[in-house]
């Protein structure tokens, strides 16, 4: 028997993932942990489990674990559907992407082909965090990213072109 299942990306079909859930439970009882590859499916299949094993934690009903730190999911962490989380500062990605069309247009210089480019100071803005009970923030507030990035690019942007 399989020790983790994986739930792929099954956006905007909460029957499916409900249905899918449900089969690998009653097929896969031994199973010690689920990951579910985007947020809505750990949402509905981090209930279903919870329902399978209606006040169990883990290890005594398997750890379920996603993607992505919206509000629901970290609802979800709090009453112990989902147990952890991977987060990332999305927004990064933008500035990042803002940042290497600068440098095309002042300096004529290709942009950063690099997936997770490193800046000086800050290192790697897109960093994940992972995210638990033990580390959530209070009740409708997202989590933090390490890192400041809008401030970040903004002062290297005012040093670099003056702007």
């Amino acid at each position: 028997l399989p020790d983790m299942i994986e739930i792929g990306s099954f956006i905007g079909m909460a029957a499916l993932t409900r249905s899918t859930v449900t089969t690998q439970i009653t097929q896969n009882p031994n199973v010690k942990a689920y990951w579910f590859t985007f947020d809505t499916t750990g949402q509905v299949g981090g209930q279903v489990i919870q329902s399978k094993y209606p006040g169990k934690e883990f290890p005594e009903k398997p750890l379920v674990v996603t993607f992505h730190g919206d509000l629901a999911t970290l609802e979800l962490i709090e009453a112990g559907a989902i147990d952890m989380e991977s987060d990332v500062n999305y927004d990064a990605a933008v500035w990042e992407g803002i940042d290497g069309i600068a440098q095309e247009l002042a300096r004529e210089e290709p942009m950063s082909t690099e997936n997770q480019p490193k800046y000086p100071g800050i290192g790697d803005p897109f960093t994940y965090q992972i995210v638990s009970k033990e580390n959530l923030p209070e009740a409708g507030q997202y989590v933090m990213p390490e890192w400041d990035v809008p401030s970040y690019f903004i002062a290297k942007w005012k040093a670099e072109y003056g702007v």
